[in-house]
Order: structure tokens, then sequence, then C-alpha cells
């Protein structure tokens, strides 16, 4: 008698082990899945929110001149700025330009409203430095670090 009642404690404590251990590894794994579904709802907003339109591109003696504007819902960070990639050419090169500030291949820009942020309804006025001439019709292409982009083609 004494070794059913003893077993079955056992057993009885066996099995709680191995329902809190359950337990914790689902609630962990709930955890987890919840804070990326955080994460990409986040990102997802983002985007949506995140809106461009190049609107004019004009050549200067040194440099092209492009005109964009934000029209998106939300304004734009200078770190963001200075992740955007250019796309920049024409029917037969297109090659990429990051942000610099001085020298050849890289792009920088002017703020028409200087508050170090490109704010909604707000107009970038961006510089396009390239080491070759380029000849029309041209291609741009401007692509957010969040993956937003927009492009278009110029006669000129």
């Amino acid at each position: 008698m004494p070794s059913t009642v003893i077993s079955t404690a056992i057993i009885v404590i066996a099995g709680v082990l191995m329902a809190s251990i359950f337990a914790i590894a689902i609630i962990s794994q709930v955890g987890a899945i919840d804070s990326t579904f955080k994460s990409l709802s986040r990102n997802a907003l983002d985007k949506m929110k995140t809106s461009i339109d190049i609107v004019y591109l004009t050549v200067n003696d040194t440099y092209f001149v492009v005109y964009v504007k934000n029209t998106g819902q939300r304004s734009i960070s200078i770190n963001e700025l200075y992740s955007t990639d250019i796309y920049f050419g024409n029917d037969t090169k297109v090659k990429l330009y990051t942000y610099g500030t001085s020298g050849l291949n890289i792009w920088n820009y002017t703020e028409t409203i200087s508050d170090n942020t490109w704010g909604t309804g707000e107009t970038l006025i961006i510089r396009i430095y390239n080491s070759t001439s380029i000849e029309g019709p041209y291609y741009i292409k401007i692509v957010l670090p969040n993956g937003v982009s927009d492009e278009d083609t110029f006669t000129g």
C-alpha cells in the first residue's frame, strides 16, 4: 500500500513538472512571436506612411539637379537620407550613387526648409555628381532605407 501511494505521488509530481516545462516553452515562444509580429507591423505602417515623388530633373554645368517631394504622412530623418540610394543614368547604363559631401559619383541635397528633417510636403533639392557625361533620356530611381522608392525618366 505505501508503495502505491509513493508511486502515485511520484507520477503526479512528474506530471506537474512536465506540464510546467511545456507551459514555459509555449509562453516563451508566444513572447517571441508577439515581438516579431509587432516589429513587422511597425515596419509595414512605416512603409504605408512613407511616399516620395520625383518632380523634375535638370542638368547644370557640373551636376544634375533633381527635385523630390515628400508626399507621405511622415517626416524622413537625416539618417534615413544618408542611407538613401539613388540609381541614375540612361537606357544603356545606370549607376548607384550614395550620399557624399565631395567627389564624384555621389549625391547630396539641400532642404527647402532647413530643419534637418525632410518634412511632409517639403521638396528636397538633390544634386548628383557624375564622373562622365550622360546623354538623355535620363533614368532615376530613389530608394529610401525602408524600401519605399520612386522612379522616373526625363528627356533632355
